[in-house]
């Protein structure tokens, strides 16, 4: 297709300049290693969840760093008709100007607008699902809706990358011609939380530097403020168990945040539930004594992994994305109905009345786990993908 001696073109395409920064920087330094010139599409003007200036200075981040970057008028679930319409034809344009040899798409909207864009003979097309919409157990609507659109859309696909189990094996089932690969996700920075010690003494000492009580019994979450994070389920369970020792940290923004504070001031927790904003999170898990997520949807969970990685034992749901690293009592506890305020209120009251030694034997075995999700892990994979494609051949 191309001239060996032409500089290789590739585009990045994601419907959030967040899903770039948070999730792609290391792979957009790969591809530079490799070769490629770089176009990076994603929504760079939308307030969500990016602050407008925070997007608008990360995009001039990336030009500095020598990427082209293009704004696409996408937002979350499906978006407009209009607006998509609009970033078909934008990227299609855009194909037609510069010739991509490699397309890798990321997030559900960017890879069916991408894939509409873009035919697979054209350029050699990638497409990473960080979590199917459908999922075993997932309401039937979603099946009915999202897989056979991803069904048609694999037609159009070289390779689907995947970060857990179950999508790997629905996708190796159903969406081919398309080449399946299963990554450890997008690695976490194991080195820098696998430093925070779970000694109890620290602890008490880092909680009164928060400004909570020596003994009190802290639990922290990590991310986004949105629907299915189920923040309210652990909210309402927190209410239930009426501890007053226990604390619970959220540390993230979103669309939620005025229902969450609302339900947090109507059921009187607001000396209890402490939501911090988008913050640094290291403070947190030194002074934490246990993590949750309760997430009912993932791909591959980066909050869990990094608070097991701090030496925490996690009460998570199980879903793909957690239940891929997490062992159930080994790793503290797993709940079945992710929804369900009385589970989170058993498990909640079993985790508070842990020894502090129980605490640190969980906390140690689930550091070993994260050691396996490392960012030089997922570099390494992600390097022998985009390493082992023959573009000039197509």
């Amino acid at each position: 297709m191309n001239d060996s001696t032409k500089t290789k073109k590739a585009l990045m395409v994601a419907h959030a300049s967040s899903v770039i920064h948070n999730f792609n920087m290391r792979n957009l330094e790969i591809l530079t290693f490799q070769g490629f010139e770089l176009w990076v599409a994603a929504n760079f003007d939308d307030a969500s969840p990016m602050a407008v200036n925070k997007s608008k200075t990360f995009r001039s981040t990336l030009e500095s760093l020598g990427y082209h970057t293009v704004s696409l008028p996408l937002s979350r679930g499906i978006g407009r008709f209009g607006e998509n319409y609009s970033a078909v034809r934008t990227l299609r344009a855009l194909h037609r100007r510069v010739g991509f040899d490699l397309v890798h798409i990321h997030s559900a909207l960017a890879g069916v607008l991408t894939r509409v864009a873009i035919k697979k003979k054209s350029a050699y097309i990638m497409y990473t699902a960080h979590g199917f919409q459908f999922e075993s157990g997932g309401p039937l609507r979603d099946w009915l809706v999202f897989f056979p659109i991803e069904w048609a859309l694999s037609r159009r696909t070289h390779t689907i990358i995947t970060m857990n189990a179950e999508d790997t094996v629905l996708s190796r089932k159903f969406f081919r011609p398309a080449n399946t690969i299963e990554i450890p996700g997008v690695g976490i920075d194991f080195d820098r939380f696998s430093t925070i010690s779970q000694d109890p003494l620290t602890k008490a000492i880092k909680k009164t530097e928060l400004g909570f009580p020596h003994d009190a019994k802290l639990a922290v979450s990590i991310g986004e403020m949105i629907p299915r994070k189920n923040y309210l389920t652990i909210i309402r369970a927190i209410a239930e168990v009426r501890d007053p020792d226990l604390h619970y940290v959220i540390c993230g923004s979103g669309q939620l945040w005025p229902v969450l504070q609302a339900e947090v001031e109507t059921l009187e927790l607001c000396d209890h539930v402490h939501m911090v904003g988008h913050t640094d999170v290291f403070p947190y898990l030194e002074a934490a004594d246990f993590a949750i997520h309760l997430s009912l949807r993932e791909g591959l969970c980066l909050g869990g992994l990094e608070m097991m990685a701090a030496g925490l034992p996690l009460i998570a749901s199980r879903i793909r994305g957690l239940a891929d690293y997490h062992e159930g009592d080994l790793s503290g506890f797993l709940i079945s109905r992710p929804k369900s305020v009385p589970d989170t209120v058993e498990a909640l009251r079993l985790m508070g009345s842990m020894s502090p030694e129980q605490i640190q034997r969980i906390g140690a075995h689930n550091r070993g786990i994260a050691s396996q999700y490392t960012h030089a892990r997922a570099d390494e994979a992600m390097a022998s993908i985009y390493g082992s494609l023959q573009l000039s051949s197509r």
